[in-house]
């Protein structure tokens, strides 16, 4: 390395050698003007000087011709500075072009690092890892979160599946772009009695955060399944750890939502009921039309939560649910029909997502949950870890053997 810090010749170096030749001055000097190893220099002229080849009527028969001069076969290497290059006879010439040098190292450069910086052994442990997890429905972040001993990073894995040198390819990851179908035909409107929404609105939940910061935010919505068929699926999700719950219902009403809350009041404490419900916010779905079922305990009637309604057509107000929704979707693709669910297999899909380590948190919601609430509050809600390399998103979750 130069005095700069540079290990590499630049343009005006380059440019500095050939008038430093034309002025016939010594290797070492040269060196040192351009601060390099007088073998670097060397090298330099060496490697990247151009030959041109004179025509053989240029020069009389005399095989010495055919020959590179002495000056050309060692330092300076070239006829730069050649005091007699007008009458040379000699039929190969040599020159250096510091312009043109200096583009074929830098395309040297270049292409030096194309390709894979792996053994064969490290090349085909990354491809089996990744393949191992991404057919399970494993993200590429849930594999390295999850293999330390990886040698590649992140962002190299997504730029060597997207340059097809996995056995993954693109169409195995997941986030693909698809387009909705368009209904043609609109559903009849049940009306809801609007008083239910004073004092819950959104900007009252705006209001409320704003007086009580640092209270956890739960966030509540629906799938449901085809037109036709009654059978939905309850969602609950604690956003500040991106854990979810959720409960299979027979059909889309608010009788079939206030049963799951009373199941819940049973099974939990009230302390434990208000830690995990505190504030709920929802949309203004008719399944969500009974407000008190939720924010009051079945039995005393004393009020242990607070349940507030995002906006009209307004979904961005509860994101987060709505981001969770694209990895249940892993499992449960939109056009399923959710009557096949029940609570038990409804709780071994939660196992499987809320074990899946998000980037956004740094680990898995399943994890900080034990932190936030404990195991105890987790194993009433009979939700169980899974290891990371057995996390399984694909809808064949319920089929396969295990």
């Amino acid at each position: 390395m130069n005095k700069t810090g540079s290990t590499h010749l630049t343009l005006e170096n380059r440019q500095t050698i050939l008038r430093m030749i034309e002025d016939n001055a010594k290797l070492w000097e040269i060196a040192k003007a351009v601060k390099k190893d007088p073998r670097a220099v060397s090298r330099e002229v060496r490697n990247r000087r151009e030959l041109t080849q004179r025509d053989k009527h240029f020069h009389d028969r005399n095989e010495k011709y055919e020959m590179p001069c002495k000056r050309c076969s060692r330092f300076p290497f070239v006829c730069d500075g050649c005091k007699t290059k007008r009458s040379c006879m000699y039929l190969m010439r040599f020159y250096y072009h510091p312009e043109r040098a200096d583009a074929h190292y830098r395309r040297t450069l270049r292409d030096s690092r194309i390709g894979l910086n792996l053994t064969e052994e490290e090349f085909i442990k990354l491809d089996k890892t990744i393949y191992h997890g991404v057919s399970k429905g494993q993200s590429l972040y849930h594999v390295f979160a999850n293999n330390e001993d990886l040698p590649v990073s992140l962002r190299t894995a997504y730029r060597y599946v997207e340059f097809n040198l996995l056995s993954t390819k693109n169409f195995d990851l997941r986030r693909k772009v698809r387009l909705r179908r368009r209904r043609t035909e609109k559903k009849p409107r049940v009306k809801v009695d609007a008083k239910i929404r004073i004092n819950r609105l959104y900007t009252d939940y705006i209001r409320f955060l704003a007086a009580n910061p640092g209270i956890p935010v739960t966030q509540m919505d629906l799938i449901e399944s085809p037109r036709g068929i009654p059978h939905t699926l309850l969602t609950i999700h604690l956003t500040s750890i991106r854990f979810m719950l959720a409960f299979p219902l027979p059909d889309k009403t608010s009788e079939s939502v206030s049963k799951v809350f009373k199941k819940l009041q049973e099974l939990l404490t009230p302390e434990e009921y208000t830690k995990l419900f505190q504030i709920t916010l929802t949309d203004r779905g008719t399944e969500f039309s009974n407000p008190l079922a939720i924010e009051s305990h079945y039995e005393t009637g004393e009020l242990i939560a607070k349940l507030f309604y995002c906006d009209p057509q307004a979904s961005n107000q509860k994101a987060q649910i709505e981001e969770n929704h694209a990895l249940l979707r892993y499992i449960i693709p939109k056009g399923t029909n959710l009557s096949f669910l029940n609570q038990a297999k409804t709780n071994l899909m939660l196992s499987h997502l809320n074990s899946f380590s998000r980037n956004v948190i740094g680990t898995s919601p399943i994890e900080l949950f034990k932190i936030y609430y404990g195991e105890e509050l987790l194993n009433k809600l009979k939700i169980r870890a899974v290891h990371p390399d057995s996390v399984y998103l694909k809808p064949d979750l319920f089929s396969r053997k295990k």
